[in-house]
């Protein structure tokens, strides 16, 4: 659906640089028009269209997925690095965790980083940024991994 920005357009972060009042109408009615006839749609998917071939996309450091962590391991080791945010995509660490099961398939194994989100939240870090980059860099990712190769078992086990 939206070949003319070169690729998908993911909207875990949004920079508008010079927003324009017809890109808020434009967005305004094109999810006005997805409520009215029930369309089943996303934010990328809006958003893609409305900015069709003026987006750009960012480096990933500004957008690391914690999926990354369980499914690409040796992405995970290159991005974490460099990583300026991480994108909670799916279930959120602020969520009850039936939430969580119910409204993301891979909900578990994500505690190391959920952990790390309850930290910031609690005000652990008070403002230290090179003690939250220690902390980030230290998050031990095993388990997710781990999480991940006994779900492939199960789901292998099942069939």
């Amino acid at each position: 659906y939206n070949s003319g920005g070169g690729g998908y357009f993911n909207a875990g972060l949004v920079i508008c640089v010079q927003p324009k009042e017809a890109d808020y109408k434009a967005i305004a009615a094109a999810v006005s028009h997805a409520v009215e006839t029930n369309a089943e749609t996303t934010e990328e998917q809006l958003l893609g269209e409305v900015f069709r071939t003026r987006w750009r996309p960012l480096h990933p450091k500004f957008n690391v997925v914690k999926r990354v962590a369980k499914f690409a391991p040796q992405l995970w080791s290159e991005l974490s690095s460099s990583a300026i945010f991480l994108h909670y995509i799916g279930a959120k660490p602020w969520l009850p965790q039936k939430t969580k099961v119910a409204m993301d398939w891979d909900a578990d194994g994500y505690e190391p980083l959920e952990s790390l989100w309850h930290d910031i939240n609690d005000g652990k870090f008070d403002d230290d940024a090179e003690k939250l980059t220690r902390s980030f860099m230290s998050v031990d990712i095993t388990g997710i991994v781990t999480h991940k190769t006994e779900k492939q078992k199960e789901v292998k086990r099942l069939k």
